[in-house]
């Protein structure tokens, strides 16, 4: 907690949870009891007074804000010379692929009339995008993260014209063009089109190497159709999205109220082709349990991979492999691995587990594959029985395998699940939420630059969700 005292006015910090421009977040006690709060503080090196004006404004919309699927703010005041407000502790993770039609309107409804209160009280986020959306663990959603948002309000603005504000994957037309400053409702409802998007194919609606070229697409191009990102995608959330993305605001849905009752006309009962998928599920995971070799899908899904049991779940025996990663980006359009050349991976190492994916990248997967991402206890689970290993075993010893990883399923590292390579090979990506806040996701054990000890104790590390590294990737869980 560089820079910042233990006690803080009326609070004792408990630890940080994250970290922006100019602010930091933290976890802090109340000192006269009370539950656990989460207190943003205006940091001693923000850039410059219109970054602390900005600050200061974001507490004030954010107080402004009463609504169940908006964090609102509980205290705001000054201590050691600085601002800062307080939110309750949300306890979620960011919105992910892989729910069905029914779920996922309903979600999103809740996420309309939420960003819709907020307009009515003058507030536009224009940062909208499934990081800032957590999603409780009872089901329901809450949208963060106000730094941003534009107070209408207020005749004084802070953006001015030519400053670029958002992230830029979900960012409207007039957001790219530097006119940020002119934001209105409809921005925020391409923005939820854009997260729709992304909820329904596991990628956003336009996906670029380099900012400009990302600019372009998101003023002139059209985003590719979702049946070819995802087959048998419902063709009415298709279309609440196509009309959100349009690039003339006049032609979007008027209002984010206006979205969603167009998603709450959505059923709320499963089609019956998801229904018949069901004793099919079932009969897949009696075969599991008999060894038996579980298919993901037909046509483009990955190949049939072997799954075991861990604790009440499934997972994959092994890693997802570079070629089945391949697959999904040939599938899907969705851009591959930083050294792969023409969307494949190098030649010869198709069957070692793919690498350098983001979290969001081994979810879209997971979604596309129709599973998900394993928790920690999962894999923990799984894992149980790992022999030890000893600093002479070529997997982890440090530096024996600096070419990378052996080949998924190549052996070693077996657990008394039947589990392979949790000890080392890579480490991987799971679905449990860090306790510091949704831009940090957590991998689980060792990996092949591990030193030896690593890979004996199964550790678990905190990380941004956007890093990609050639240690880390991932398998697939199963309910």
């Amino acid at each position: 907690m560089t820079d910042f005292p233990r006690t803080f006015g009326p609070y004792e910090l408990v630890g940080e949870i994250a970290r922006g421009a100019c602010g930091t977040v933290f976890r802090a006690r109340p000192r006269g009891g009370g539950p656990e709060v989460a207190l943003k503080a205006l940091r001693e090196d923000a850039p410059d007074a219109a970054a602390s004006d900005r600050f200061r404004r974001e507490a004030r919309m954010s107080a402004r804000l009463r609504h169940p699927n908006l964090v609102p703010v509980l205290d705001a005041g000054e201590a050691e010379g600085r601002f800062y407000y307080t939110m309750p502790v949300i306890e979620g993770r960011p919105l992910a692929p892989g729910l069905d039609a029914p779920r996922l309107a309903a979600l999103l409804e809740k996420v309309a009339r939420a960003i819709h209160h907020a307009h009515g009280q003058g507030v536009i986020h224009r940062d909208l995008k499934p990081m800032n959306i957590l999603v409780r663990e009872d089901g329901e959603p809450v949208v963060t993260d106000f730094g941003i948002a534009r107070d209408q309000r207020r005749a004084t603005q802070l953006t001015t014209a030519g400053e670029l504000l958002g992230t830029p994957a979900y960012m409207a037309p007039e957001q790219v063009s530097g006119m940020a400053h002119t934001a209105d409702a409809r921005t925020d409802v391409h923005a939820l089109g854009a997260v729709l998007y992304y909820a329904l194919s596991g990628r956003p609606p336009f996906d670029a190497t380099s900012f400009v070229e990302l600019s372009a697409q998101i003023l002139h191009a059209e985003p590719p159709p979702l049946a070819s990102l995802s087959p048998g995608v419902d063709p009415r959330l298709e279309s609440i999205a196509l009309r959100c993305l349009r690039k003339d605001p006049a032609r979007r849905f008027a209002s984010a109220g206006e979205l969603a009752d167009a998603l709450a006309a959505i059923p709320r009962t499963a089609p019956s082709r998801r229904s018949r998928l069901v004793p099919l599920v079932s009969a897949a995971a009696a075969l599991a349990a008999a060894g038996s070799i579980l298919a993901s899908g037909s046509g483009d899904r990955p190949v049939p991979v072997r799954m075991v049991r861990a604790g009440s779940a499934w997972i994959d025996r092994s890693e997802v492999t570079s070629g089945d990663y391949a697959r999904f980006v040939a599938a899907t359009g969705r851009k591959p691995p930083p050294a792969w050349r023409n969307g494949r991976p190098p030649k010869g190492k198709e069957r070692r587990p793919v690498t350098n994916v983001t979290l969001e990248d081994a979810a879209a997967y997971a979604a596309w594959a129709r599973r998900r991402l394993p928790t920690v206890d999962e894999l923990r689970a799984a894992a149980a029985g790992v022999e030890r290993l000893s600093a002479d075993d070529v997997v982890c010893a440090p530096g024996a395998l600096d070419a990378g990883p052996k080949d998924a399923g190549s052996g070693f590292d077996v657990a008394a699940s039947g589990a392979l390579h949790l000890g080392g090979n890579v480490a991987e990506w799971t679905s449990t939420a860090s306790g510091a806040g949704p831009r940090l996701g957590i991998v689980f054990g060792g990996h092949w630059k591990s030193p030896w000890s690593h890979c004996v104790r199964l550790p678990i590390e905190e990380i941004p969700v956007e890093t990609r590294d050639a240690t880390i990737g991932f398998r697939c869980a199963a309910d």
